[in-house]
């Protein structure tokens, strides 16, 4: 694939490239979610009910992120964006809130579900990075995660972002654990949906091998409204594997003239 001729560039990662990095899927085996309890405390409903508990199950998420570095597949995909040609425009689409992307050196990062970075109050609405130590308090409050939790809505800014982004893009590609050599599926968000009307084709970071697929066609915008759903229902790229498992799947949606 020449990848020169693209102008603009999105790209979707999920739980799956953080794993080698020793943090947790959430649905994989081991998740997170696979306990009920964690599940429970990051229901938006768990912030009336038992607050403290919640800041302090997120503040340890916190901690742990900290100490471990981005992957191989943060750095490739930070090179790749400094590599390109001026005038290039690249998105880098994230259901992760682990922050990882920009420590690796990325740019342009869309959080869709937030990040465990930002601290915001819920009295006065303040946002902001808190220093190591303790969990902030603000208004003489526990300060909750900026993240997006269950129950609660993905942020107006970055659905916008994310639309905008599927909308414009002439090259879109999700990073999975693995590739298939069936149809591809696009992991982190409804992918089957969002590669209808391209020309797919699945390859591999570390690989040369590439599988290209035909789909039927169908409209640019029932595709993006399907990746939204698909994002909104945390239908995320859960499974587990090392580095060398990774690929990338890229739906190349032809050019407007």
């Amino acid at each position: 694939m020449d990848l020169a001729r693209y102008r603009n560039i999105a790209v979707l990662t999920g739980a799956g490239i953080s794993h080698s990095a020793g943090l947790p899927t959430y649905r994989g085996t081991g998740g997170l979610w696979t306990d009920p309890r964690l599940a429970a405390l990051s229901d938006v409903n768990a912030l009336v009910a038992d607050r403290a508990a919640v800041c302090d199950l997120f503040w340890s998420f916190r901690r742990a992120i900290e100490a471990v570095q981005p992957t191989p597949a943060h750095a490739a995909l930070a090179a790749f964006e400094q590599r390109l040609p001026r005038g290039t425009r690249f998105q880098i689409i994230t259901q992760n809130i682990d922050g990882l992307h920009q420590r690796a050196g990325s740019n342009n990062v869309c959080e869709l579900h937030g990040s465990l970075r930002r601290w915001r109050c819920d009295r006065c609405t303040t946002e902001l990075e808190p220093a190591d130590g303790e969990a902030p308090v603000h208004c003489d409050q526990r300060m909750r995660p900026a993240v997006v939790l269950f129950g609660e809505a993905i942020p107006v800014d970055a659905e916008r972002t994310v639309k905008q982004a599927l909308r414009d893009c002439d090259l879109f590609v999700a990073i999975a654990p693995r590739a298939r050599s069936s149809r591809p599926r696009a992991s982190c968000a409804g992918p089957s949906s969002a590669a209808r009307g391209a020309c797919c084709s699945t390859s591999s970071l570390r690989r040369s091998t590439r599988a290209v697929h035909r789909v039927p066609r169908r409209p640019r915008r029932r595709a993006r409204a399907a990746v939204v759903r698909g994002a909104r229902r945390g239908v995320a790229s859960r499974q587990s594997g090392a580095m060398s498992e990774y690929r990338v799947r890229a739906a190349v949606w032809p050019r407007r003239s």
